[in-house]
């Protein structure tokens, strides 16, 4: 009896399943034994972006008043997430905000604070949700609180990385000190937005 073929969805499912296997343990008969896992889908190019304490778009109009950057909070900056934890942050974002936006009770003041409505041009924490798009805009960009929203709370869940399993009220502790620290950044708090995401 002759194995079926495939259709396409079903290849590209298998072949996700095969190179996340891969990707996530190291096999025994192959040398993956200094492979960059950072940048395993090579969805970014470290040496062809500059090194930047602000997430910025390389628009440098200093006529326009309407400058298009995202630049992340002093707090947030100091952080030690590569560029690639950063677009993967960012990315992330833009999906809570989608579910937000689905499955919560929202209003419109609420959602504009945390989405953006265009993308910016060349900012590279957008570049892995740019790759993602199978159309234009078809995702959920973030907006600059946003992403220090989640940066903060990143930082926060790495601070405690270490006493999972040996804290008892762990979930109380990172809800509270996710409350401190995030206490600064001016989302409006009507349908309490800000905890949901």
């Amino acid at each position: 009896m002759k194995n079926p073929v495939p259709i396409a969805l079903e290849f590209r499912q298998a072949i996700k399943v095969i190179s996340v296997a891969q990707f996530l343990k190291c096999p025994s008969t192959g040398s993956y034994a200094e492979d960059e896992r950072e940048f395993f889908a090579e969805f970014l190019d470290n040496a062809a972006l500059p090194e930047k304490k602000s997430i910025a778009t390389d628009n440098n109009d200093d006529d326009d008043e309407d400058s298009t950057s995202l630049s992340i909070d002093q707090q947030t900056s100091d952080s030690v997430l590569s560029k690639a934890e950063q677009c993967s942050l960012y990315n992330l974002a833009g999906y809570c905000i989608s579910r937000v936006k689905k499955c919560s009770t929202r209003c419109s003041a609420c959602l504009q604070t945390v989405e953006l409505e265009q993308p910016f041009e060349n900012c590279y924490v957008q570049t892995l949700t740019k790759l993602k798009e199978y159309k234009e805009n078809c995702l959920t960009h973030c907006s600059e609180k946003c992403l220090n929203l989640f940066m903060a709370v990143e930082n926060i869940f790495r601070e405690f990385q270490s006493s999972f399993g040996q804290s008892k009220n762990l979930v109380e502790k990172l809800v509270r000190r996710g409350e401190e620290c995030t206490q600064d950044i001016d989302i409006p708090s009507c349908y309490d937005i800000k905890k949901k995401l």
